[in-house]
């Protein structure tokens, strides 16, 4: 609930200094947002151009960079873990693959939403005197020059693996194990997207993926506010209705 409320600064509306406060605030310890590092903080004596393509870069491989990291902590912890319980019954959890799996897993949770605002802002272009230019950073000239070859080399193939790759990625999984869904190693690696669901809605937090990329597309994309305000509370009456 915090991640879709943050995500309401994404729309243009002249919000009351508290209530952005409050989205703001919400967004710090239920999203990784791009406060975790100030990229035009770090890249301060380059360009305009050249400081967004380094942040929509760094963004996009924060999760591999991360996996990795992850993936070598849970290591060592096993392995610290296995040291310890010499002489006492092991259990199945205690390995490095399940402390990976549940650690990445939350943190893709946690991404997620930001994931698609930065992705999905390549994208969003305004027109401007006699020429598109993007909507975040107007001294970057739309579909043409290097924006162009790192919107279809970068821009697109990312937003396919993230946008849609790991919902996608999430059902399949839990369709792969939905007989399995109360075995212990299963509700550890994956109890994160499905324990607090009825079993035959196993696949709801996909659903509420969905919600969320269309509240973050709805945000970005360059439509009359008025028209973002009524696809907003269609989508959401929409989603309401499939809840309830």
């Amino acid at each position: 609930y915090f991640q879709v409320i943050s995500l309401a600064t994404t729309f243009p509306f002249k919000w009351p200094p508290i209530i952005r406060a409050m989205c703001n605030g919400a967004g710090i310890f239920s999203s990784i947002g791009e406060s975790l590092i100030s990229v035009d903080c770090i890249f301060r004596d380059y360009d305009k151009q050249t400081v967004f393509y380094v942040r929509q870069t760094l963004f996009v491989l924060l999760p591999a960079f991360s996996g990795v990291v992850l993936y070598g902590i849970c290591k060592i912890f096993a392995r610290r873990n296995d040291s310890s319980s010499v002489g006492n019954i092991e259990t199945p959890e205690k390995t490095a693959k399940n402390y990976f799996a549940v650690s990445f897993n939350a943190f893709l949770f946690l991404l997620y939403p930001q994931s698609c605002k930065v992705l999905l802002s390549i994208f969003s272009c305004k027109f401007i005197g006699d020429a598109y230019y993007h909507s975040f950073d107007v001294s970057v000239k739309c579909y043409t020059g290097t924006y162009f070859y790192f919107m279809m080399c970068f821009g697109v193939p990312c937003t396919v693996i993230y946008v849609v790759g790991l919902p996608a990625a999430v059902y399949y999984f839990l369709r792969k194990h939905r007989a399995r869904l109360d075995d212990r190693v299963v509700k550890l690696r994956w109890g994160i997207f499905y324990r607090g669901f009825r079993r035959p809605r196993f696949y709801w937090e996909v659903t509420v993926a969905i919600r969320k990329l269309l509240i973050v597309f709805l945000g970005v994309i360059q439509i009359s506010l008025l028209l973002k305000t009524v696809f907003v509370l269609l989508a959401t009456q929409i989603f309401i209705h499939l809840h309830i």
